[in-house]
């Protein structure tokens, strides 16, 4: 079967997608390069851009004799004919409203962006006008299948911010109403990953052995702080005295103060010979040793992140040369699941709420809140409500 060819002057095809493509001597002439559209926003069929380019061509033929003639030579004006949803996301970001906001917020909407991108290109090109609370719903419904209820609510989170924005401004946008809210998007109720003993001597082993003790020094303090990760790599040790450590939070001010752990201790010390002889020296109880200095948090610490997920993958699957044997569990373990972790070993340990807040740092009014979202129920916990209702009911003079 015979290929159908389509040839129009100056006009390429991509996937059934025709474009406009000057070469250097229209280029000269002050022609660019575009995707050729419908004002709706759709691309043009071969009819439509055969008439677009006949029309182009007496445009070409005038600014050729203007030049042959001297006279000189203004650039075409480009009308946007569409303002497209990634116009949109792009001024977005561009705008006072975005680049007030924290950094690791940009950073945040910037990769959803990106992920929205790769998941529906034709999605950035289409007419913004078009998009109605409807075609929203059916969107975040489509993340929601391809993508998991998390990933889908970060990412209609910035296109809700970027509506909101547009909204404001709808003499240049077009829009009108923040389509992306009330979408009723659903919370992901994972429950809490705790780490087991095992696991957690696991994970610090192949920390050491990857030649990064620090990831497990702040490991260790995570399991014995129940700090975020963040916070961790922002902690300060503020002293030692009387049988207790002294941390301070260095964005915040707050302190937090433990009795001195034997394990944690140990690789707080060890740390500290480590950096003996650096020639600038920084009060964060975990730095990163390569390059001397604090990891950074404005971002996410996606350094840190990245070298905490090869740590784990060293532990999940093990290393014989190394010496660490393969822990397939620890394949899903996050680091943000030292802080369930941290507090359901402390409620293991018998801990009232206002002891375990004592040490994670926490205000006591939001900690029966923490241990909503973090406390997973656990054998231990049962087994030891079991033995305090015997106890009672021994007291009451039993059942019978």
């Amino acid at each position: 079967m015979a290929t159908i060819k389509i040839k129009i002057p100056n006009v390429a095809w991509r996937d059934g997608r025709p474009r406009f493509t000057p070469g250097p001597k229209l280029r000269a002439l002050g022609f660019k390069g575009e995707d050729l559209k419908n004002p709706t926003g759709e691309w043009m069929t071969a009819n439509e851009a055969s008439k677009w380019a006949e029309a182009k061509q007496i445009e070409i033929a005038a600014r050729r004799s203007s030049q042959s003639s001297g006279k000189k030579i203004t650039p075409p004006t480009t009308k946007r004919a569409v303002y497209s949803v990634g116009h949109l996301l792009a001024d977005w970001q561009k705008s006072d409203v975005f680049q007030e906001k924290k950094a690791k917020t940009r950073y945040g909407y910037a990769n959803d962006i990106k992920a929205l991108e790769r998941w529906d290109p034709d999605l950035l090109a289409a007419p913004t006008a078009a998009i109605t609370h409807e075609i929203a719903y059916g969107i975040y419904r489509k993340l929601r299948r391809d993508k998991g209820d998390s990933h889908a609510r970060t990412i209609c989170a910035a296109l809700s911010s970027a509506w909101s924005w547009a909204d404001r401004h709808r003499s240049k946008t077009g829009v009108v109403g923040p389509v992306f809210r009330q979408l009723g998007m659903r919370q992901s109720k994972a429950a809490p990953r705790v780490g087991t003993l095992a696991e957690m001597r696991a994970l610090i082993a192949a920390a050491d052995a990857y030649g990064r003790p620090e990831i497990g020094d702040s490991i260790m303090l995570g399991l014995c702080t129940g700090q975020r990760q963040g916070d961790r790599l922002r902690l300060e040790e503020a002293g030692r005295k009387n049988g207790r450590v002294y941390f301070r939070q260095s964005k915040t001010g707050a302190q937090v103060s433990i009795a001195e752990m034997p394990e944690l201790s140990s690789r707080l010390t060890a740390a500290t010979r480590r950096r003996r002889g650096w020639k600038v020296t920084y009060p964060n109880v975990i730095l990163n040793e390569r390059s001397r200095e604090p990891f950074s948090t404005a971002t996410g610490n996606t350094y840190y992140s990245n070298i905490f997920r090869k740590v784990r993958n060293l532990a999940s699957k093990g290393d014989p040369e190394l010496g660490i044997p393969a822990t397939p569990s620890l394949a899903t373990f996050k680091d943000k699941d030292l802080r369930a972790t941290a507090v359901t070993w402390l409620a293991n340990a018998g801990c009232t709420v206002p002891e375990i807040c004592s040490i994670t740092g926490h205000s006591i009014k939001s900690a029966n809140e923490i241990l909503k979202h973090y406390l997973g129920t656990t054998e231990a916990q049962a087994d030891a409500a079991m033995v305090k209702l015997c106890s009672w009911l021994k007291d009451q003079g039993g059942l019978r």
